[in-house]
């Protein structure tokens, strides 16, 4: 919520009020959100502390699995929610990279609610080239392929079971 002032004069009083105003603005439409955040005609950038959170000193961004998603590996619906956090992420970035150091097994439930799922909705292509996977333990691995194989035969709407 933010307020406007509007100051205007009454028989040589001057009075002001102050008026709420409601703004959205659609963030999925990196054009709007760089128009909107210039100001004239100087360039000021988003901040966005959620992203700060992941960025390393070189400007990449790392999901941490296991200190971010350490008890949702066993749950389709844990699985639910870490994808979201990495759709957030990948409005943001171009590339993440996914660092699964530590993690020793997910559920085959948690691997297509998060991989199946992101790999069906960006395309082969997106997926490899956006989402980078790094330190994946060879269990982990086989069972994040299993699930993308059969997501794609299944599609986005299906769920496998309730894991």
């Amino acid at each position: 919520m933010f307020s406007c002032i509007r100051v205007f004069t009454v028989m040589n009083l001057r009075k002001i009020i102050y008026i709420p105003i409601r703004l959205a603005i659609g963030l999925f439409d990196r054009k709007l959100l760089s128009r909107a955040l210039r100001f004239r005609d100087v360039h000021h950038a988003s901040h966005s502390p959620y992203l700060e959170k992941f960025e390393n000193k070189n400007g990449e961004v790392i999901f941490h699995m296991k200190t971010e998603a350490g008890r949702a590996f066993g749950s389709r619906a844990g699985g639910r929610q870490v994808r979201k956090m990495i759709d957030n992420l990948l409005r943001e970035r171009e590339v993440i990279v996914l660092d699964f150091e530590g993690v020793g097994v997910i559920s085959s439930g948690f691997a297509d609610e998060v991989f199946g799922r992101l790999f069906v909705n960006m395309g082969f292509r997106a997926f490899t080239r956006r989402v980078e996977m790094r330190n994946v333990d060879p269990i982990v691995d086989g069972l994040i392929d299993r699930a993308i194989e059969q997501r794609t035969k299944l599609g986005n709407g299906a769920s496998e079971s309730s894991s």
